[in-house]
């Protein structure tokens, strides 16, 4: 594992560099280096959230190499997120899976076509990702109809989450079957991207 060897200590010296941009990028990039090596790390002590944290803070900095790091990075957030609200549904967790899937849908779109859309993409590429990218905007709406069935006002006062209510306003051919279907398939892509990356790391 290298210079990563003491994960413990180097997750004291991200707290500490807070959002601090020019101390968190070069700790950020030793994480992005040894990535498999903290997810494994992070499931095994149940550090989920920072495992999130760190790796959308990582996503926003636009600090991967390339856009297998960022899928990959993404993937693992996502997966981080999703135990997170198994364990607790709440709000906070709701609204940082939104914003994963919003701003980095693109790198969500192998894996709903590798789960639903594998045969149909072999002779229908870019009507596959279409697909694939109108079921990630429903994802999406099936997490905020989760959270105003607990209190609308929580949208309305969050400037973040309002702004991706608004880009999705012109989504008004998707039924209430829709939503509650891609609530499932919430779990489908969490279930796949836990075991994809399991086998990639050798988590139990």
């Amino acid at each position: 594992m290298g210079e990563f060897l003491n994960i413990p200590e180097l997750l004291t010296e991200l707290e500490s560099a807070g959002n601090e941009r020019k101390k968190l990028k070069p700790l950020l990039n030793r994480l992005i280096k040894e990535r498999k090596n903290f997810y494994k790390y992070a499931m095994e002590n149940d550090l989920y959230d920072s495992l999130h944290d760190l790796f959308y803070k990582a996503l926003l900095l636009d600090l991967d190499e390339d856009e297998t790091e960022s899928i990959e990075i993404a993937e693992m957030a996502y997966v981080a997120i999703g135990n997170l609200i198994k364990k607790e549904n709440n709000f906070e967790y709701l609204k940082r899976r939104i914003l994963l899937l919003h701003y980095f849908y693109d790198y969500f779109t192998d894996a709903i076509i590798a789960i639903f859309l594998e045969k149909y993409r072999s002779e229908h590429a870019m009507e596959a990702r279409n697909l694939a990218i109108e079921t990630i905007r429903q994802m999406i709406l099936s997490d905020i109809s989760t959270i105003e069935t607990v209190d609308p006002q929580l949208i309305e006062k969050d400037e973040q989450l309002c702004d991706v209510c608004n880009s999705l306003a012109n989504c008004t051919d998707f039924t209430p079957d829709d939503i509650k279907n891609a609530g499932l398939i919430l779990n489908v892509l969490h279930a796949y991207l836990k075991g994809k990356n399991s086998d990639k790391t050798q988590v139990k």
